[in-house]
C-alpha cells in the first residue's frame, strides 16, 4: 500500500516493532495495486484481526473499469472491498470494458445483451463493493437504503440490492419494494431477481408489469397493457405469468392462473397467449372511444389468442374443455340483438378490428346455442336454442337490414355445402323477421 498526503501522524504500537495508526491530511491519496483511492482525510487503523482505511472529504475510489464515491470511504484491506457512507455511488463496467479482465460477462447487469457495453451505476446510502484479486469485474455488491440501479435508460429501485458473482451463479436480488422501469416496460413486486445475463427479471408475490405498445393501423397511438399476478418472469421474447393472472387491454381483459405471452424480438408487441386453468376472455365496451361493438364474454379451461400483426387487436381463441362463448346486454343498445349464448367442448373464435368483434365461431363437441333472454320488452319472438355436434357461426347484423338479408340468405343456399342459417332479429320495424320467416318457406336451414 502507498499512501501520500500533505500531513501525516504515524502512531506505532506500544510494544514497539509496528503501526497501530495512520492519520493523513491534505489531498491523500491511497494506493493498492491496480486500486486508487482519494479524499482530504484518512484513518488507517489496524488490530489483530482487521486492516481498514477510513476516507473523508471528497472520498473517492477507482479501480480499472470501476469506480466509486460517498461521504466516507472505508477500504478493508483484508477483504479487498470498499464500504461507502452516505450518498454512497458505483459505477462497475462489464468485463468487456476492464483492462486484462476475462471475456466472461460476469458484471451485474439489468439490460439486454445488446447493452452489455454499458456500466452499471448504484446509488445508495450504504454500499460495499468487493473488488477482485487481481483486476476483472466485481464480483459482490450489496446496496441499502434508497437504492437505485441505472444502466443505459433502464432503471431498477428498492431499498435493498445484493449482488454476487461466481464461477456457476451470478444474479441479483432486489428487495423493499422494488421496481424496475425500461423504455418499454415497468414492473414491480415484492422480490425483484435478475440474471447474470441481466436480460431475464424474475418478480415474487404482488406482481405487476405494464407494457407499452406501439400503436399501428388503426390505433397509431401508443397502448397500455398492464398485468397483475402473484409471480412472473420476464425475458426479451417472453413473459410467464402464474398465479390469480389479470390482463387489462383498453378493448379487452384475460384472466387465468397461468398466462404465457409471446413477445416479438423487440418486446413491442405480444403475439400469442396461452392461458390455463379458470380462464376469461372479455371484450369491453367502450362506446366512448369509438368501439360500438355488442361486448362478449369467452370462459374456458385453457385458450390461445393469436394477436394480428400490430399486436394490437386479437385474431383468434382457441378453447378448450368447458367453453362457454356469450354476447352480454349493451350499455349502447342501439338495434343490437339480444344477448345469446355457446356452450361447447372446443371452440375457434375468429376476430376481425376494429373492436375485436366476432365474426366466425366454429364449435365442436356437445355444442348448444341459444338466447339468453329477450332484451325488448314485449319481444314477439321466443328465445330461441339450437343443439348439435358441430357449428360454424357467422355472425351478421340483422336489425332493420331486410334488403340485405333477402338477398344474402339466397346467396348462402347457393352454396354447395350444408349450411344452417340462424338469423337473430329483435323486433326489427323494417319488417325482417317476416322477410326471414317467408324464405324458411323455400330455403331448409334456416332458424
Amino acid at each position: 500500500m502507498k499512501l501520500g498526503c500533505e500531513e501525516m501522524t504515524v502512531k506505532t504500537a506500544a510494544t514497539g516493532g509496528g503501526v497501530e495508526s495512520i492519520v493523513a491530511r491534505g489531498n491523500v491519496v491511497i494506493e493498492q495495486g491496480d486500486t486508487r483511492a482519494t479524499g482530504t482525510k484518512a484513518v488507517y487503523t489496524t488490530t489483530a484481526t482487521e486492516e481498514t482505511i477510513e476516507i473523508t472529504g471528497e472520498a473517492a475510489w477507482h479501480s480499472p473499469g470501476h469506480e466509486g464515491k460517498g461521504d466516507v470511504l472505508i477500504l478493508d484491506r483484508q477483504r479487498n472491498e470498499f464500504t461507502a457512507k452516505g450518498k454512497a455511488y458505483a459505477k462497475l463496467f462489464p468485463a468487456a470494458k476492464v483492462p486484462g479482465a476475462p471475456t466472461a460477462a460476469n458484471a451485474p447487469r439489468m439490460t439486454s445483451p445488446a447493452a452489455n457495453d454499458l456500466p452499471v451505476e448504484i446509488s445508495a446510502e450504504l454500499l460495499t463493493v468487493k473488488l477482485p484479486d487481481a483486476g476483472g469485474p466485481v464480483q459482490h455488491v450489496v446496496a441499502e437504503q434508497d437504492v437505485v440501479i441505472q444502466q443505459g435508460d433502464s432503471r431498477a429501485t428498492g431499498s435493498r440490492a445484493v449482488y454476487t458473482g461466481s464461477t456457476t451463479s451470478k444474479e441479483g436480488e432486489l428487495t423493499g419494494g422494488p421496481a424496475f422501469r425500461t423504455p418499454r416496460f415497468e414492473g414491480k413486486g415484492e422480490t425483484l431477481k435478475w440474471n447474470r445475463q441481466g436480460s431475464e427479471f424474475h418478480v415474487r408475490r404482488n406482481g405487476y408489469l405494464k407494457m407499452t405498445r406501439e400503436g399501428a393501423g388503426q390505433s397509431p397511438t401508443n397502448r397500455v397493457v398492464e398485468v397483475f399476478s402473484d409471480d412472473y418472469d420476464f425475458k426479451p421474447g417472453a413473459a410467464d405469468f402464474r398465479g390469480h393472472v389479470r390482463l387489462n387491454d383498453p378493448e379487452w381483459k384475460l384472466a387465468g392462473e397461468t398466462v404465457a405471452m409471446q413477445l416479438s424480438t423487440s418486446g413491442n408487441q405480444i403475439q400469442n397467449i396461452v392461458a390455463q386453468r379458470n380462464v376469461v376472455v372479455e371484450q369491453i365496451e367502450n362506446p366512448a372511444a369509438g368501439n360500438k361493438n355488442p361486448p362478449w364474454r369467452l370462459t374456458a379451461e385453457e385458450a390461445t389468442a393469436k394477436m394480428t400483426p400490430t399486436g394490437n387487436q386479437i385474431e383468434n381463441i382457441v378453447a378448450r374443455r368447458n367453453v362457454v362463448v356469450e354476447q352480454l346486454e349493451s350499455r349502447a343498445a342501439d338495434g343490437q340483438s339480444p344477448p345469446w349464448k355457446l356452450t361447447s367442448e372446443g371452440v375457434t373464435v375468429k376476430l376481425t378490428a376494429p373492436g375485436n368483434r366476432i365474426d366466425n365461431i366454429e364449435a365442436r363437441q356437445n355444442v348448444v346455442v341459444k338466447q339468453t333472454e329477450a332484451r325488448v320488452v314485449g319481444a314477439k319472438n321466443p328465445p330461441w336454442k339450437l343443439t348439435c355436434e358441430v357449428v360454424n357461426l357467422r355472425l351478421s347484423a340483422s336489425g332493420n337490414e331486410i334488403e340485405n338479408i333477402v338477398a344474402l340468405i339466397p346467396a348462402i343456399r347457393a352454396v354447395k355445402a350444408p349450411v344452417e342459417i340462424l338469423v337473430v332479429d329483435d323486433n326489427s320495424p323494417d319488417g325482417t323477421a317476416a322477410a326471414v320467416q317467408n324464405m324458411q318457406k323455400n330455403y331448409p336451414g334456416i332458424h
